[in-house]
């Protein structure tokens, strides 16, 4: 594709007393793959939670898919087609792979959540991924790895159009 998927334009931010980014330029393109690397402080992290609407830049502007947004809050950039998947995994160990992966948006009409849906596509997506887990497992009797993938699953049961790991 010849247009960025998410353009930053002039990001800086400020924190009390410190310039943590200063005026950062990036394009990313559909099906690119980027590697942000630095030194202990040099910003990584708070440029990937202004690309994911944990913060708002001081100033500048991002273009998601054409648009100028600012993304209020993590959830606003997850609804718009941003997954990040944070190097801790945060599933709930006593939940199955299924209820932790559709956690925050479940399948079916409002008041009931439709399980035969959910477990359905979550075979579904573990298959795509060639991931020989059960939808039924429980997350703490899974591996570091697994518990991983298991992320990266729940990434893509949201049709995430950017997915960012950190």
């Amino acid at each position: 594709m010849d247009k960025p998927i998410l353009q930053l334009k002039n990001i800086t931010k400020y924190f009390p007393g410190i310039k943590a980014l200063d005026q950062v330029h990036l394009n990313i393109y559909p099906g690119e793959v980027h590697a942000l690397i630095g030194e202990n402080g040099a910003g990584k992290s708070t440029l990937v939670k202004i690309m994911t609407g944990v913060y708002q830049p001081t100033s500048g502007r991002i273009l998601f898919k054409g648009k100028e947004i600012i993304f209020p809050n993590a959830l606003d950039a997850q609804k718009a087609g941003i997954a990040a998947i944070h190097q801790e995994a945060s599933m709930f160990p006593e939940l199955t792979v299924t209820e932790n992966i559709y956690m925050g948006h479940h399948r079916g009409k409002p008041g009931l959540i439709d399980w035969r849906s959910m477990k359905s596509r979550t075979r579904e997506l573990l298959n795509r991924l060639e991931l020989d887990i059960s939808p039924d497992s429980l997350i703490k009797n899974l591996s570091t790895a697994q518990r991983h993938m298991g992320e990266i699953t729940k990434d893509r049961s949201m049709d995430a159009d950017l997915v960012i790991m950190y």
